[in-house]
């Protein structure tokens, strides 16, 4: 549990740094809304992982491995602009 609230702030943190560029480079916020909608539905929905207790427990890993490819892709576009 510990563990996944680390993950989630950190998260968060990235996704709003994220958002906000996403934010300056389009002066609208629908493509922050669009970037949520396409990570939740790739990184969270589509690949479900479940182990031997029948829980997906690296859940957190593989969003967080989702939201820093994203991140570093919105910061090169963002630096280009």
């Amino acid at each position: 549990m510990i563990l996944m609230s680390i993950g989630y702030v950190i998260l968060a943190g990235i996704m709003g740094i994220k958002w906000g560029l996403l934010n300056r480079m389009t002066g609208n916020i629908w493509v922050g809304l669009g970037d949520h909608l396409f990570n939740n539905t790739v990184a969270a929905n589509m690949l479900h992982v479940v182990s031997s207790t029948g829980a997906d427990e690296m859940q957190i890993v593989r969003i967080m491995a989702a939201q820093l490819i994203s991140f570093v892709f919105v910061l090169i576009l963002y630096r280009r602009k």
